[in-house]
């Protein structure tokens, strides 16, 4: 039996101005609609965890968490240019996000936040060019690395909400201080596109 596929479109928070990607979804066989119900609401509960895992908490030396803190400032600016459609200030603060992710790095004292400090910063060095979405396609890999460390460390989430961008065409999610959204990846084009999201990457 040929399957069927129905087209489900992918809809974004409120503020969201250009048509949504469409998603092909399987619609499931008549013959495995009854037998997989079950298997269905067991998929539903596999997959819930992942999503609502707690987070592993990790406790950091007040000398990681100052460089931590330089680090988040440097990322709250390059968030604040990219919401404002401009590179000013950006080279310096990927160069200080840089090099705040090396320092934090050596005395950080947990290997998962140290392979996450070392990727941040890798991305990081790669956020002086002058091509604005080049720019905004590093800032996502950045947040890519960042969001899972800031989970893992209850005093840097304090204050600091996820938010996430359904059409982002790379990560989707960031960091911010300001309850309400605003988009660094599209900017004024749809500065307010998006929701709050979960801390799990």
């Amino acid at each position: 039996m040929r399957a069927r596929w129905a087209v489900a479109l992918v809809i974004g928070g409120m503020g969201c101005s250009e048509a949504p990607w469409p998603r092909v979804v399987p619609e499931p066989a008549p013959h495995a609609q009854e037998a997989g119900a079950t298997k269905a609401g067991e998929a539903a509960v596999a997959e819930a965890p992942a999503e609502k895992r707690a987070v592993t908490e990790v406790a950091v030396s007040a000398e990681a968490k100052a460089a931590l803190d330089t680090l988040l400032g440097a990322y709250d600016t390059l968030h604040a240019a990219l919401t404002r459609d401009s590179l000013d200030g950006v080279a310096a603060a990927g160069a200080t996000l840089a090099e705040a992710a090396r320092t934090a790095r050596v005395v950080v004292g947990d290997a998962t936040l140290e392979a996450r400090l070392t990727e941040v910063e890798a991305r990081a060095r790669g956020l002086g060019g002058t091509d604005l979405e080049a720019v905004r396609t590093t800032f996502g890999e950045v947040s890519q690395a960042l969001v899972p460390l800031v989970a893992a460390v209850a005093a840097l989430r304090e204050g600091r909400r996820v938010f996430l961008c359904p059409m982002a065409h790379g990560y989707q999610k960031w960091i911010q201080r300001e309850p309400s959204l605003r988009n660094p990846y599209f900017g004024s084009k749809m500065l307010t596109c998006g929701e709050e999201s979960s801390w799990a990457p």
